[in-house]
């Protein structure tokens, strides 16, 4: 499994959001994630300040909203 080692940055912001999942999706993407890298995993998005996260928020979460 490929984790990240570094430590987060004292002005780092880390949001983990929750909510209802799909199951059926998760498995799905878990499942892609196999076959592509050989381990099981889910995608997940990083930003550096809030106008980044505007940004994704705009584009990309706007994109896979499924």
């Amino acid at each position: 499994m490929r984790v990240r080692q570094e430590a987060l940055p004292d002005d780092e912001l880390v949001v983990v959001r929750g909510g209802l999942l799909d199951k059926r999706r998760l498995r799905r993407d878990a499942g892609l994630a196999f076959r592509r890298f050989g381990e099981h995993g889910i995608s997940v998005l990083a930003v550096a300040d809030e106008a980044a996260l505007d940004l994704v928020a705009r584009t990309i979460l706007v994109e896979n909203r499924s």
